[in-house]
């Protein structure tokens, strides 16, 4: 059997020729590397599916993930955002959080975005609970 390192070395370098290779067959294998113990391991795989995806689709995936799984995973998850481009992530976990396909969709948006943090991400919430205060005094006639 393989020692741990020496097969997480060989790992590593298979996600980084998938990516390179731009074989998108591997999406689902790469989304669950992005969980791996190792964070070399779910860095390379975070990096391979976004250079196959593009930033916006790969967060899209891990939004999907992240809507079925909870606590722990999400942090995790999240981590593999930080890999990314930043501010494509913030815009779209944005788009998502406003007009994602369910509530669990906006949630996990929702929950990302504050996982990962930064001052992009932190504008992008005071703006949107500004814009909900907004819409709720447009609704109702007072601030409630």
């Amino acid at each position: 059997t393989f020692g741990g390192t020496l097969f997480d070395a060989i790992l590593s370098k298979v996600l980084r020729t998938v990516g390179y290779l731009n074989m998108q067959a591997s999406i689902n294998t790469l989304v669950g590397e992005l969980s791996n113990d190792n964070p070399e391991i779910a860095k390379c795989a975070a990096q391979s599916l976004e250079r196959i995806a593009g930033a916006k689709a790969a967060c899209g995936e891990i939004v999907k993930v992240c809507a079925t799984n909870t606590g722990e995973q999400q942090e995790v998850l999240s981590n593999a955002l930080r890999w990314m481009q930043r501010d494509i992530i913030v815009d779209e976990l944005e788009s998502l959080m406003s007009s994602g396909e369910s509530h669990k969709v906006k949630e996990a948006s929702r929950q990302l975005m504050a996982e990962l943090g930064g001052s992009s991400a932190i504008q992008k919430m005071q703006a949107r609970q500004k814009n909900i205060g907004t819409i709720h005094k447009d609704r109702t006639g007072s601030w409630k």
